[in-house]
């Protein structure tokens, strides 16, 4: 059995097969079936009915998973299952729209999450009654800059430092806030990838070590910088300078690469 648990969840079993063992009487096998992204839409379809709440769960979670799958598992009674349809990008506006409304605000938060989720639909999730679900909102790339330049100006520190995170701020606020009297919201421009060089110029300086080693690690900090920070008092701050010496790549594809961040900005209680 952990042989075929293994070939039902692996890429390259053939699709065949794959329908075969999706009618298993093992649910570990079915969970394989269902998760694997080589497994076919009707295949999935057949899945999203059964009756093993992690069955559908997986194919919930599928990144190949059809829309009109996606679209039966947002009405399953399984809370986590919904959540899962909430955060897949197949998701189609319509699913993501019902489920910005689930009185689960798990659900709402993976919705506000989704990067496929609408900017209008944002909005309204940005305003949410839980703090977790307009935290991700605000820190969601499709967020209206409209909005984002509005929440910049909230009396809430922690408010500030997630839309200052947010790709989609535009340039003069963001510039401002590389002032924010709060060093969170400082240290959050710093992770921003739309910080200019003359940004981190100025948070280069900052009297909060955090911030520093993060102008450190920003793929457009300027080598005269990386060099005066190479010599920082602060022993985090010289590693992280370290650390990009080390792995110095082409511009383009660090800037891409969104792991080089901290984003995980926890949303908490209060708000504007």
């Amino acid at each position: 059995m952990p042989q075929r648990e293994e070939e039902a969840g692996h890429p390259v079993t053939p699709p065949t097969r794959l329908r075969e063992w999706a009618g298993q009487e093992h649910a570990e096998v079915r969970l394989r079936v269902a998760g694997n992204v080589s497994t076919p839409a009707e295949t999935l379809a057949e899945l999203a009915r059964d009756a093993d709440r992690m069955v559908r769960l997986m194919v919930a979670g599928n990144p190949q998973a059809p829309a009109r799958v996606l679209a039966l598992l947002a009405d399953d009674t399984d809370l986590y299952v919904r959540e899962m349809v909430g955060g897949n990008p197949n998701s189609p506006p319509e699913v993501l729209t019902r489920l910005a409304h689930d009185p689960h605000w798990v659900v709402r938060r993976d919705v506000a999450w989704n990067p496929q989720t609408r900017p209008e639909l944002l909005v309204v999730l940005g305003r949410d009654k839980n703090a977790q679900v307009r935290g991700q909102a605000l820190i969601n790339a499709h967020m209206p800059a409209s909005e984002l330049e509005t929440y910049a100006r909230s009396r809430d520190q922690h408010v500030r430092s997630q839309v200052a995170v947010n790709p989609n701020m535009p340039a003069p606020t963001l510039r401002t806030l590389t002032h924010d009297p709060d060093s969170t919201a400082r240290n959050a421009v710093a992770q921003n990838t739309r910080a200019t060089e003359d940004m981190l110029r100025t948070l280069s300086g900052d009297a909060t070590a955090q911030v520093r080693a993060h102008v450190a690690q920003h793929p457009k900090t300027p080598a005269d910088v990386l060099q005066m920070l190479a010599q920082d008092p602060d022993p985090a701050v010289r590693q992280a300078t370290h650390w990009v010496a080390r792995h110095l790549v082409d511009d383009e594809a660090v800037i891409a690469d969104h792991t080089r961040f901290d984003w995980e900005l926890e949303p908490r209680d209060g708000w504007i």
